[in-house]
């Protein structure tokens, strides 16, 4: 994400690039000095559905305007940066790799950060058609797919809040 992603008027993020490390196609394994196995591009998402302007809750904005105001930032720049470049795939997952060191907790691909959101967000009641568009899938049957187990701790929920209409009949 870059700064320009950021629009702090009307308070939403837009998603317009991605960053990976893929395969170097012109990579060979006879001439070792001809090119890396790897290389990171920026491009677009892979679809319309990932192509999305995401609503800014309160908290972020508050972060990323403090960020935003108190460095100096070039609104070509990358938000997670050093120096304005974007931080290379590999060192945002060792550096998420230490935190869970850190934190004690089991090694995770730092994918599983938005799997956490989704699962969280669901458990805490949000509606599903809204979650799958922040998350860029194409239909809410695709969220569902992949994120019908946390629906059950959901359900549950919503089964108990029926005790007080049973009281009421009773």
């Amino acid at each position: 994400m870059m700064w320009d992603d950021v629009d702090f008027e009307h308070r939403p993020i837009h998603v317009r690039r991605t960053i990976q490390r893929i395969k170097n196609p012109d990579y060979t394994e006879e001439i070792t000095c001809s090119a890396a196995k790897t290389t990171v591009i920026c491009s677009t998402p892979k679809s319309d559905a990932s192509r999305r302007s995401i609503p800014m809750p309160e908290f972020l904005y508050a972060l990323l305007m403090s960020e935003y105001s108190n460095h100096f930032h070039d609104d070509a720049g990358y938000v997670i940066s050093r120096g304005g470049t974007a931080i290379e795939p590999r060192n945002m997952q060792y550096r998420f790799e230490k935190l869970l060191a850190a934190a004690n907790i089991m090694k995770a691909n730092f994918h599983i950060t938005r799997h956490t959101f989704a699962t969280r967000a669901l458990e805490t009641g949000f509606d599903i058609k809204p979650l799958s568009e922040i998350l860029g899938h194409s239909s809410a049957s695709i969220t569902l797919k992949f994120y019908a187990h946390a629906m059950n701790a959901h359900k549950h929920k919503c089964m108990e809040s029926l005790e007080s209409v049973f009281r009421l009949a009773a």
